[in-house]
């Protein structure tokens, strides 16, 4: 998620304005889900809050950072300490980013396979980090684990489709699989710029379709 290596000019701060976007659309879905959950006690809805709220804070780190990091390359382009502060923001960012992506998704893949066992939870959250933290290619080994947890939540969401034939059901399962592209197109591609720049347009697809569903519930 590094702006510096990743994002092409042209794309600087258009960025930040999708972030703001899947920022606003996963805190939205988060605070319905707890809200679900006080209303009817489902456990599962807890998670699914926290997972998303995890996932909204993801965003909002990503957002700040990016937009730190720009506005100190545009202010002091030229001077080494500025420079060295900007990788600092930068590693910052993606670190908070990944960390954090990571543990939503792990909720999200605790709620598709209805488990109610906690340390199940805990395993794959631990696990997550080990495997993240200690690799050498920390950035493709979270693109890695997003896209298999991704691909069983997407999964759990297309199942669930075609068990009920709802219209909600269909917009969160193609949000899933929009998320899943757009995450699995980083383990093969050659061209980071252009990963970066599919990644939010396929993250801005994905988000359009929660914010349908979260319309159509409402409705």
């Amino acid at each position: 998620m590094s702006t510096i290596f990743l994002s092409p000019e042209w794309f600087f701060g258009y960025d930040v304005l999708f972030e703001a976007f899947f920022f606003m659309i996963s805190l939205i879905t988060a605070l319905y889900a707890l809200k679900v959950h006080r209303a009817t006690g489902e456990e599962l809805s807890q998670y699914f809050g926290y997972g998303f709220l995890l996932i909204s804070a993801a965003y909002l780190f990503q957002l700040l950072s990016n937009f730190l990091v720009y506005s100190r390359l545009n202010t002091e382009v030229c001077q080494i300490a500025n420079l060295s502060s900007v990788a600092t923001v930068d590693s910052i960012g993606i670190y908070g980013y990944m960390l954090l992506m990571i543990s939503g998704l792990v909720l999200l893949l605790f709620v598709s396979l209805k488990s109610r066992m906690k340390r199940t939870l805990l395993i794959l959250l631990i696990l997550s980090f080990i495997l993240i933290l200690s690799s050498k290619n920390q950035l493709y080994t979270f693109f890695l684990l997003s896209s298999i947890y991704l691909a069983f939540i997407a999964w759990h969401f297309l199942e669930n489709y075609l068990k009920h034939k709802k219209a909600t059901t269909l917009s969160v399962a193609l949000a899933f699989l929009f998320l899943l592209f757009g995450s699995f197109h980083f383990l093969i591609s050659v061209n980071h710029e252009a990963f970066y720049v599919i990644g939010h347009i396929l993250g801005f697809f994905a988000y359009l379709m929660i914010l349908i569903n979260w319309y159509l519930v409402r409705k």
